[in-house]
This record gives C-alpha cells, structure tokens and sequence, in this order.
C-alpha cells in the first residue's frame, strides 16, 4: 500500500523514500514545548486523504475531552517545515477546525499535524 492512500504526503521523492518515512513515523523526536515554540511549520496539510484528515479531527476532539476530565498527556505527531516529523506532549490541549493550542500559548496548525498519541 502507498503511503499517499494512507493519507500521508511524501515531501521528498527520493530512492527508497518509503523505508525512510516508515522510519520517522515509528519513531519521531521529541520534543519540548519551549522548542516547538520557536518551530516553523509546514506549508500545506500533511494529510492528503479526507478520510485520514476526518479521524485527524476525531482524534484531537477525544484528546481534548481527555485532558479536560482526565488529566491525560497526549502526544501530538506534527511536521516542522523541514519536512522533520516530531512529537510533543501536553497535557492540554483545545482544538478548533484551523489550530490546536497546547499548554504555555503553543499553537500548532492543523495542517501540520499527522496524529495523536493518547
């Protein structure tokens, strides 16, 4: 199966680009607030698929519900600029159809989000 019908965007066609995403997926940076601050994002949505860009949506909405009654850390899975795909973690989260806000003021575009941990 392609990756682009999994609803990811490959940035760069470059040899045995597949293995490398697959690399980068199962195992992102982390990341602090303090950095993710000061990172750019990327320019267009990392998903390409309407399905994937749906559960995307779903997804946040339950995290938030879960940091609000449960006070749960939640991972979120996003592309820098770069093309580097990294993960931060908070424990809360508000989501709108445009940005998700994390603690400390952090705001992140939806477009540049590739997943939830929960």
């Amino acid at each position: 199966m392609r990756f682009e019908e999994l609803g990811f965007s490959v940035f760069k066609a470059e040899k045995n680009y597949s293995l490398k995403l697959i690399i980068i997926m199962l195992n992102p940076r982390k990341i602090d607030l303090s950095e993710i601050k000061l990172s750019f994002f990327i320019e267009r949505d990392s998903l390409i698929n309407q399905e994937a860009k749906r559960s995307r949506l779903e997804k946040l909405r339950k995290a938030t519900i879960l940091c609000n009654r449960e006070h749960q850390t939640i991972g979120i899975i996003t592309t820098l600029f770069s093309g580097e795909v990294v993960t931060v973690h908070s424990d809360f989260i508000e989501c709108t159809d445009d940005f998700v806000q994390l603690k400390e003021g952090v705001i992140i575009p939806m477009r540049a989000i590739v997943d939830v941990d929960y």
